[in-house]
């Protein structure tokens, strides 16, 4: 009942050009085969030298392969989407919120050490087919029943992050709470700000992915992590209503969704992603493009820029995801995207200094003053084709000599 494509052939060969190894498919990608979902990651157990068959992989595959050596994963980004092995392995958590040390160990233990019931499911490889789906913990009973169930009353507190998995699984399957699961959940709100910076942050590139994140912040908001997760950023119902609409169109538009979505999240207190730059370590250039961001649009709010292009100048030293939002605040009821996009493309100074060197200008000072007072002046509206930027630029030289 597994799915059969040319990944899975390459898949198979190499499993069966190796002594020794086993392959399962495994979680979500088993979960999602019984739910009738279209696979977009494969996720594969093995038992045997996993390096040595990632290697051996990749070369079937023709792309490189990524490898983490301290918890035994190995990962493939190609046209079928994410395809990830990892080492059947038990886990150990020192401390709440730390990434755990594993070991190898039996698929039967592999099973043990995870999240939720519905992805403990386990499909075998076989070299003609595949296996019967293995339940050892109750995954296929809580997947019909459409139950969120963690292992033990451990798990959040082992791996925090789980609760906003957790959550979002939940809203993207329309599940329900299994009640201990619930309560356990409610209690461990605290240990996620144990959680490094980056994995706080991976989690929120993960929420903006879903097709509906307002769902999901919402649920954070009623599960009473909305503090825990998103510090001194204000919650406002109708700001997070609109985040689904518009990482949708991140989407189609191939913008990324967390940077939109913090821009959305950022617009309910302005001074809010300093917060969440410094909680989710964010690079200082995306700090400062936020920052930008919200300078140029309260200034186009306050009518400070007179003249169209002005604004435009200033929107082209914004990233995409900046430029999008701008619009859907100020342009959006009076212009397409598809328009708005190309006419900021299109304003552009039409003169360089080999136009200016044509005009019998000799290259230096001069001619950089010259530049300079072309570019003031055509976005301020000045002038607009090549022709009347030659005329002005010739009488910006006469005037300096």
């Amino acid at each position: 009942m597994g799915p059969e494509n040319s990944l899975i052939a390459k898949v198979r060969q190499a499993m069966t050009e190796l002594e020794d190894v086993k392959l399962f498919l495994v979680g979500g990608s088993v979960r999602d085969i019984l739910l009738g979902r279209t696979l977009s990651d494969y996720d594969f157990l093995i038992e045997g030298e996993l390096f040595v068959f990632a290697n051996l992989l990749g070369e079937r595959l023709k792309c490189p392969v990524s490898f983490n050596r301290k918890l035994l994963t190995a990962s493939f980004a190609t046209e079928w989407g994410s395809v990830d092995f990892s080492q059947a392995r038990q886990e150990t958590y020192q401390n709440p919120g730390e990434l755990p040390k594993v070991c190898p160990a039996s698929w039967q233990d592999d099973l043990k050490r995870r999240d939720f019931t519905i992805n403990t499911l386990l499909l075998p490889l076989t070299p003609n087919g595949w296996g019967e789906i293995q339940d050892l913990l109750g995954g296929k009973q809580d997947l019909q029943a459409g139950l969120i169930r963690i292992l033990h009353s451990n798990s959040f507190r082992d791996d925090p992050t789980r609760i906003l998995r957790a959550i979002r699984l939940k809203n993207r399957l329309g599940f329900t709470w299994d009640s201990e699961t619930l309560a356990t959940l409610q209690m461990c709100w605290t240990y996620l700000k144990l959680v490094s910076p980056i994995r706080r942050f991976k989690e929120w590139d993960l929420i903006c992915k879903e097709q509906e994140p307002t769902k999901i912040l919402q649920e954070i908001y009623a599960l009473g992590g909305w503090e825990t997760y998103f510090g001194t950023v204000p919650y406002n119902s109708e700001v997070i209503a609109s985040l689904s609409a518009i990482s949708q169109d991140a989407s189609q538009l191939k913008l990324r969704a967390w940077f939109l979505g913090l821009l959305i999240l950022s617009s309910i207190d302005h001074s809010s992603y300093r917060y969440l730059a410094y909680s989710w370590s964010l690079p200082a250039a995306v700090y400062r493009s936020i920052e930008e961001t919200f300078t140029i649009l309260e200034a186009i709010q306050q009518g400070l820029y007179k003249k169209k292009r002005m604004i435009y100048r200033e929107l082209r030293k914004l990233p995409q995801e900046s430029i999008f939002f701008v619009y859907q605040k100020q342009v959006r009821i009076i212009m397409t995207w598809e328009d708005f996009v190309r006419e900021l493309q299109n304003s552009h100074m039409p003169l360089r200094g080999k136009d200016l060197l044509k005009l019998g200008m000799e290259p230096g000072v001069e001619l950089g003053r010259v530049l300079n007072l072309l570019e003031d002046s055509y976005w301020q509206e000045e002038f607009t084709t090549r022709q009347e930027g030659l005329k002005l630029a010739h009488n910006f030289y006469l005037g300096g000599q």
